[in-house]
């Protein structure tokens, strides 16, 4: 203040024009009425998912509360039309798959037709179903409109140089508060504890599909609000001088981050635990970034609600694991598939490769596990205890033992390849490895307005329809004895298809529980690959000759076979405690030699070298006489085609729903 000459010195208070105070004050006010507008905007989206969880949790609300009301509504025309057209259906029907199919492979070896189907084709089996496809084009619509109307421009303007200016500042301002506010939406979604998952009654897969489309509208979003700024220090000649702030380095780390992340979304099928990781790395970073850019700005509750939304959900896993019992003990055996080897003299020879893995484990009994649900497991072991992967819970075989979970796992590369390599290599083929188990996750199916399920199951996609089917079977048995129902107006049926019999030895003990539901269930299972064992081959075809010649009961011929079996386990019993191959080798054969002489004698049928045609396997749907469930659990491409076949069911207005269970690992 000393070194202020009383010349300069300002003793009076000083008169702002009018004018220049209204431009200044206009100016101020409608860029910060521009911010106050996007964030209500922002909070608009927050609204329009808020209806649709309102009415899914009604909807869920009803099918448990009142089952046969809700079923009755369902009868409506309306319904059956929203079922038929959006509900039921995917995006992109099967039929026209089926002709990209032929289209794709013209012209292409085996090896890269396949290839290039699996790249495409199964990324259009995986589009979404039409309703959850409209929801998101409607976001996405609703997003566009918002982040184009409703800007003003203020001219003189005392911030701003020119309106080009503004225009970039505005546009920048708009779509980077909207993309900021939807960060706890994606967040929320790709939780694995979400809360919605049981409010709702929608699957974690579904919000799977919400996570990403969301995710990408926000990079677009955070890419354009990028872009606008840039133009707008380009437009002003200062980009240098704002580069050295702090939050412009954190801004574009930020940016980095989530656009690599967003990249490598297209190969996380092939690396799908690289992928993972990288993901979880770069997530990191972009919300350190990200607060460090909006610590100062403003908006920073929403990183902040985002972080704790993270946070939150890996203090629920660490609690699930706990309340599990820690670290486990699990009992892991390998079952081994037959391969032909084609040597270079034009002789075959077979070679047994792991197919799967059958794992026991008794945890807690804090939880009693539930049809459908399943658990993420980490193997404690050197090389693997950081990955974590889902496997789907099977009911445990022994009625006594309610603190037991047996997970059937298929042998595929990465992690259970690894693992399967392992067992094979000790004694038996089996061991005890240390696990910690997280769950239990999944949600339940309300059946009780259903008086008929029609289950469809690829491979080991059984392991959760054994869960769901024996579930509902014991319902059914109960209604029938307490006089409720009849028995012939209660019904399960499922069809099983699967590449090889080995995937059925899995489930040896499974199928003689479902046996024991004989009058209300009934199993139908397509082995749709031909036997590789030429034991096995013998065994089929002996068995298909005695059909053709009549022959409904055993013959004197299928007498050697079984005494075969019997001298082959006792002379190599020593050699069998030492190789586990050679243990599944004879209840493999023992298995299919019951398996053919009750075949169509018994609840369980068994056919090979088929693959059966989905509208003639469940064309017995229209024959039932009451409301139906028809569930599918397997690959992508077998659920789109059950879904047609519930489509063609409803145009016959029918009283059929279609769900549809997460096929894990």
């Amino acid at each position: 203040m000393d070194q202020i000459s009383n010349s300069t010195a300002l003793r009076n208070p000083v008169i702002i024009p009018e004018s220049a105070y209204n431009t200044s004050h206009l100016s101020v006010t409608t860029l910060m009425k521009q911010r106050s507008d996007s964030t209500y905007m922002g909070f608009a989206l927050y609204g329009y998912w808020g209806l649709i969880f309102v009415l899914a949790a009604i909807i869920n609300v009803a099918h448990w509360c009142f089952p046969y009301a809700s079923e009755k509504f369902a009868k409506t025309r309306v319904v059956n039309w929203l079922r038929r057209h959006l509900i039921c259906p995917q995006v992109i029907r099967p039929s026209f798959t089926s002709k990209l199919k032929t289209l794709t492979g013209k012209n292409l070896t085996s090896e890269a037709a396949a290839r290039c189907n699996f790249g495409i084709l199964e990324s259009i089996y995986r589009t979404p179903v039409r309703v959850h496809a409209l929801l998101l084009f409607i976001y996405a619509c609703v997003v566009t409109v918002l982040c184009c109307t409703d800007y003003t421009i203020v001219t003189p303007n005392t911030i701003f140089r020119c309106p080009r200016g503004q225009k970039y500042v505005d546009y920048a301002d708009r779509t980077g508060i909207i993309g900021t506010m939807q960060l706890p939406l994606v967040f929320l979604f790709a939780s694995r504890n979400n809360p919605l998952t049981k409010i709702t009654g929608l699957s974690y897969r579904t919000f799977q599909v919400f996570h990403k489309w969301i995710s990408r509208i926000t990079f677009v979003l955070l890419l354009l609000h990028c872009v606008f700024y840039l133009s707008y220090v380009r437009a002003r000649g200062d980009y240098i001088a704002r580069w050295g702030l702090l939050k412009w380095r954190m801004a574009n780390t930020a940016f980095i981050a989530i656009c690599i992340t967003t990249a490598w979304g297209s190969v996380r099928r092939r690396y799908y635990e690289w992928f993972k990781s990288s993901h979880k790395i770069l997530l990191v970073v972009f919300v350190v970034g990200a607060w460090y850019h909006c610590l100062t700005l403003g908006w920073i509750e929403y990183i902040a609600v985002s972080f704790s939304i993270w946070a939150a959900d890996y203090i629920c896993r660490l609690a699930k694991i706990a309340s599990t019992g820690g670290i486990l003990q699990a009992k892991c055996k390998v079952i081994y598939e037959t391969e032909v080897i084609h040597n270079k003299r034009g002789t075959k020879s077979y070679k047994k490769v792991p197919h799967s893995l059958r794992m026991e484990v008794n945890h807690s009994g804090w939880w009693k596990p539930f049809p459908g649900v399943y658990c993420w497991v980490y193997f404690m072991r050197w090389n693997m205890f950081w990955q974590a992967h889902p496997f789907t819970v099977v009911s445990a075989t022994a009625q006594q033992n309610f603190n037991q979970l047996v997970f059937i796992i298929r042998v595929k590369r990465g992690l259970t390849n690894v693992l399967a390599k392992f067992i094979s290599s000790l004694p038996g083929s089996q061991c005890s490895i240390p696990i910690l188990v997280e769950g239990p996750y999944g949600t339940n199916i309300p059946f009780k307005a259903y008086d008929h399920a029609v289950f469809v199951a690829g491979g080991v996609g059984m392991t959760v329809v054994y869960s769901i089917a024996m579930d509902l079977a014991q319902i059914y048995r109960a209604q029938v004895l307490r006089g409720q129902k009849e028995a012939t107006e209660k019904s399960i049926s499922i069809i099983w298809m699967v590449p090889n019999f080995e995937s059925v030895t899995l489930f040896r003990e499974e199928i003689e529980r479902l046996r024991q539901f004989s009058d209300i269930l009934q199993l139908q299972i397509f082995v749709t690959r031909k036997l590789q064992d030429p034991r096995l081959k013998k065994m089929v075809a002996k068995y298909e000759k005695e059909q053709s010649s009549e022959a409904l009961v055993a013959t004197k011929g299928s007498e050697p076979e079984v005494i075969d079996y019997i001298s082959e386990s006792s002379r190599s019993d020593r050699e069998s405690r030492r190789d586990g191959r050679l243990i599944q080798k004879v209840e493999t054969k023992k298995l299919l030699e019951d398996l053919l002489r009750k075949n169509g004698n018994s609840s369980v049928s068994i056919e090979f070298n088929e693959k059966p045609d989905l509208t003639s396997a469940v064309h017995n749907i229209y024959t039932l006489a009451g409301p139906t469930a028809v569930i599918a659990c397997g690959p992508s491409t077998l659920n789109a085609d059950v879904r047609v076949v519930t489509v063609e069911c409803l145009k016959k207005h029918r009283s059929v729903e279609y769900f549809e269970q997460e096929l894990l690992w």
